[in-house]
């Protein structure tokens, strides 16, 4: 049996390899799932949370910035680090999910270093997560205005008339490229949420309409009393 030569194989077998030499190690794994919440931290917050001396904290810290999975800035005096994006994290909860232990137990293992307000509501992808995300999206499926398909979610007619009545630029999505409408899974909620251009289009509108916040670092979002009276309103939903 021949092996395909894909020249793309032999760089992807070493990059595997290298993230997973980096997540490999308990006390760096302990610093990532601290920043799980999207908050920017210290390297001493880190090492308490990784229960290491700042020496071998900035250690580690400095292989997970090189490697491309965490990002430093500099804040006045101190050096806060964070997730390097969205897919970080994403990988790291996949990676827990791969242990034989209980999946309540992986669950709090995951969870243990979320704030609330992160696991309420914030940004994936430019698209709305987190329990009201994922509320949003059975509201719309509820009340057909979604769809399911066999691969993420379709938007009905009365989807998109609804959609353009709240202001969504429904046409300019779907004009772009990539997934219109695509089932993203939700990470903290065990299920998924509205993502692709559609969640994207409408996480936006929603955040013009003052119905969501933004919080200061992170990506963490409120989701304000005037949020709460215009989903229920519109969709029924009750936070």
């Amino acid at each position: 049996m021949s092996i395909d030569p894909n020249p793309a194989f032999p760089a992807a077998r070493h990059e595997v390899a290298r993230i997973g030499g980096l997540l490999g190690d308990s006390s760096r794994a302990a610093i990532l799932l601290a920043l799980l919440d999207g908050d920017p931290r210290s390297a001493g917050d880190l090492a308490r949370a990784a229960r290491v001396t700042p020496q071998t904290a900035s250690a580690h810290l400095a292989k997970l910035v090189e490697g491309g999975l965490l990002v430093v800035k500099q804040e006045g005096r101190d050096r806060l680090f964070r997730l390097a994006s969205g897919r970080v994290a994403d990988t790291l909860v996949a990676v827990a999910s791969l242990s034989p232990m209980p999946a309540v137990t992986r669950q709090r293992l995951a969870l243990e270093p979320v704030r609330q307000a992160f696991r309420r509501a914030r940004i994936c992808h430019h698209h709305l997560a987190g329990k009201v995300g994922v509320a949003v999206t059975e509201a719309l499926l509820q009340r057909g205005l979604l769809r399911r398909r066999q691969r993420g979610f379709s938007l009905t007619s009365a989807g998109r008339t609804w959609m353009e009545a709240l202001g969504v630029a429904v046409h300019e999505a779907r004009e772009n490229p990539g997934d219109f409408a695509a089932a993203c899974p939700d990470w903290t909620e065990e299920c998924s949420h509205l993502g692709g251009r559609v969640g994207e289009a409408l996480t936006s509108r929603l955040l013009e309409l003052g119905w969501l916040e933004k919080v200061p670092r992170g990506r963490t979002l409120r989701l304000t009393p005037q949020g709460e009276r215009g989903l229920a309103r519109e969709l029924g939903i009750a936070l």
